[in-house]
């Protein structure tokens, strides 16, 4: 009698492919989180000049239709420059 012999097929991964595609993973995730955080970065930075560019603008219109500016106009502009950009903790 002859018998056939019916081999298993392996379905799945076997451990190292999975190790080999983790630290592929984990290679790519290296490289790309610090440009998106340098990209955050600069958005935050852009972000506060425009507002300072909004801010200055209304001031402008004010000067324009009201009164004259505020005496202290670079000081205000220096102080929300300096609470607008984002910092390092």
């Amino acid at each position: 009698m002859f018998t056939t012999k019916t081999f298993k097929q392996n379905i799945g991964f076997t451990i190292i492919e999975l190790v080999i595609v983790i630290s592929v993973l984990a290679i790519l995730m290296g490289i790309s989180i610090p440009r998106i955080k340098g990209m955050i970065q600069q958005a935050n930075i852009v972000k506060a000049k425009k507002e300072l560019a909004s801010l200055e603008t209304g001031v402008e219109q004010y000067y324009t239709f009201a009164s004259p500016k505020p005496i202290l106009l670079q000081q205000i502009q220096l102080q929300l420059l300096i609470l607008l950009i984002p910092y390092n903790n």
